[in-house]
This record gives C-alpha cells, structure tokens and sequence, in this order.
C-alpha cells in the first residue's frame, strides 16, 4: 500500500484496533475496488466496495443472523440477490434499498413458497402462494395479504373464485 495526500492508495491490509481486518484496494483513503472484509465478531464481506461501503457484487455473512449473496449499491441489498437467514428463511430475487422489492421467490421454515412481485419486503401485487398444507393460491396480494381477485385451489379438488380480503 502507498499514501498519496496522507490517503492510502492501492492495494493493502489494514488492521482497525478492534481487530476488524480488511484486506483489498483503496482510493483516497477509502476501501473501494475489490476487498476482504473479517470483523472480530465473525462478520465477513467478500466483494466490491465504493466509499467504504459495500457495493455491486458480494457477499456478506453475518453470523447468527444471515448470509446474502448478490448485489449492494451504497452498503445495501440491492439489485438481484439471495439471502438466507438463520431461521431458515430463503429469498432469491430483487431487492431495493435493503428490501425486498420485485421479483422474488420466498420459502419459509414451515414449506409455504411464494413466487411473486415484492414491495418494501411484503407480498405486494400479483404471485402464487403454495402453502405447506397443500393449498395454493393464485392473484393479489396488497400489505403480504390475500386481498383482491384470485383463486384458491384445495386439496380435495374444491375450487374458490373470486375476491379476499
């Protein structure tokens, strides 16, 4: 590593006096570029920084609580990802400003998957609903509820059309 205005520059190591530990690029002072991310608490980062905070590719786990691999923009999910959490939660699709938000897949610890539109992390427009039970819904959701038109199919064959709220 190298200094230019009393910045670093290039690639380097530093080691902060928690014991957090980045190793990768610098511009003018800041991580950006490629780097390594180990903190003292077990988090760890793999992938692109700008200004010192995550962005475009990575990976991120935080130990106990989740592991997101996709994209950042300013240190938040966003674009297209994958999060895991460590109550066996799973959600493949889009995020903006750290949310769920778009397109996405979500399975749940109990087996119900959902596969469509997202906003602000709840079920949000049009998707399908299969429940661990068997059931399966299809149509709207406004707030992560049924709400609107849509058709719920049961498993002895009976059918229901029309509006939830």
């Amino acid at each position: 590593m190298q200094f230019r205005n009393n910045k670093r520059e290039g690639e380097g190591t530093l080691t902060d006096r928690f014991g957090n530990k980045y190793v990768g690029e610098f511009l003018e002072g800041l991580r950006y570029g490629k780097g390594i991310f180990q903190g003292k608490n077990g988090l760890m980062y793999d992938g692109e920084w700008k200004s010192d905070k995550y962005h475009n590719f990575g990976i991120l786990k935080v130990p106990g609580e989740f592991e997101y691999e996709g994209e950042f923009k300013n240190g938040v999910f966003h674009g297209k990802g994958k999060l895991i959490t460590n109550s066996k939660e799973e959600y493949v699709g889009e995020f903006e400003d750290g949310k769920k938000s778009g397109l996405g897949r979500y399975l749940d610890p109990e087996g119900n998957i959902y596969d469509g539109i997202f906003k602000d992390g709840v079920f949000s427009g049009s998707g399908k609903l299969q429940l661990a039970d068997g059931r399966v819904y299809q149509g709207n959701f406004s707030q992560g509820r049924l709400e609107g038109e849509g058709i719920l199919y049961y498993l002895n064959g009976d059918v229901y059309e029309g509006g939830f709220k």
